[in-house]
C-alpha cells in the first residue's frame, strides 16, 4: 500500500512537471531520490494543512525543492 502512494505522488509530481513545462528533459535529470524529496515535502504538507484546516496547492513548491535539491548535489 505504501509503495502504491509513493508511486501515485511520483506519477502525479511528472503529470505536473508535463502540464505545466517546468523542468526541460526531466527524465534526463531527474532521479528516483529527488522524486522523494518532493513527496516527503508533500506528505508532510497535507499533515499540517489539514491540521490547520489550510488548503495549498504545493506542487510548485515541491518543483522548486527538487531543483534546489538538483543543483545541490551537482
Amino acid at each position: 500500500m505504501v509503495t502504491n502512494k509513493l508511486n501515485l505522488y511520483k506519477e502525479n509530481i511528472i503529470k505536473f512537471i508535463k502540464n505545466n513545462n517546468l523542468i526541460d528533459d526531466y527524465k534526463n535529470i531527474i532521479e528516483e531520490m529527488d522524486y522523494i524529496i518532493g513527496i516527503l515535502f508533500l506528505t508532510e504538507m497535507n499533515r499540517y494543512c489539514k491540521i490547520n484546516k489550510i488548503n495549498i496547492h504545493g506542487y510548485f513548491i515541491t518543483i522548486i525543492l527538487i531543483k534546489l535539491f538538483i543543483k545541490i548535489k551537482r
